[in-house]
């Protein structure tokens, strides 16, 4: 369950506190996975270093702040499976990191889908209008705004 859908439910938690429920939550679920099925030593490990990471940058890191640290690690994960690909080396690697880039994933916030996008357009008169409309429509789904994407929409691209 991402930080935002919890914050529509009602309670208001940072992706730093769902980092942290969700490693407590694997490390419970290693013993009940000893053959590593689930990817719960991968999940895990994902979930530590991320703490780290934003221990680092700051205890008490932000959403916003973390979602950009979680992104980078995104990329770089990305860039390691290429690397990977291209040296013909091992798929169980590629795989693990696979599951190291779905858990990074499922803890960002989703984007409103263009279809959303066009709609709210077609009911906008003017940008300003349109681009308070699709931060309303964002909240009221519990997801972000793709500002670029918005504006490419309003300019017809």
């Amino acid at each position: 369950m991402s930080a935002l859908t919890l914050l529509i439910r009602g309670i208001k938690m940072s992706i730093l506190s769902e980092v942290k429920k969700r490693r407590m939550a694997a490390m419970k679920e290693k013993k009940n996975d000893p053959n590593n099925e689930l990817g719960t030593k991968e999940k895990m490990a994902t979930y530590t270093t991320l703490l780290g990471e934003f221990e680092r940058i700051d205890k008490g890191i932000k959403d916003q702040r973390a979602a950009g640290v979680i992104n980078s690690m995104i990329e770089n994960a990305k860039a390691t499976i290429s690397d990977i690909r291209e040296r013909n080396l091992d798929q169980t690697k590629i795989d693990s990191i696979q599951i190291e880039i779905d858990t990074l994933q499922d803890l960002l916030p989703k984007a409103l889908a263009e279809d959303d996008l066009v709609r709210i357009k077609g009911a906008s008169s003017h940008i300003g209008e349109y681009m308070k409309a699709v931060r309303e429509e964002a909240l009221n789904q519990g997801k972000i705004a793709d500002n670029v994407l918005a504006k490419k929409i309003w300019e017809g691209s």
